[in-house]
């Protein structure tokens, strides 16, 4: 069976490519996902560590949502 892996990440409309892996590797970091294991790789050969997460919520099926406070007067939700 082959290894899931990542090759490239392309962002659009103003998003930051940088801005967009941190979020997605912080995201990725508490997932049970089978492609988080990939993802993170894929982030941590490009230099970029996971911020920390203050809220988590998994659901099966369904996807995830976060609170992300990178600092003290930015809160970032985020629902993937």
């Amino acid at each position: 069976m082959a290894k899931s892996k990542v090759t490239e990440v392309i962002t659009f409309d103003d998003f930051k490519r940088e801005r967009f892996l941190k979020l997605l590797s912080a995201a990725e970091s508490n997932s049970t996902h089978p492609i988080a294991k990939p993802i993170l790789e894929f982030t941590r050969n490009q230099g970029i560590e996971a911020p920390s997460i203050d809220v988590f919520k998994e659901t099966a099926g369904d996807g995830m949502e976060l609170l992300l406070i990178m600092r003290k007067s930015q809160q970032e939700k985020l629902i993937f």
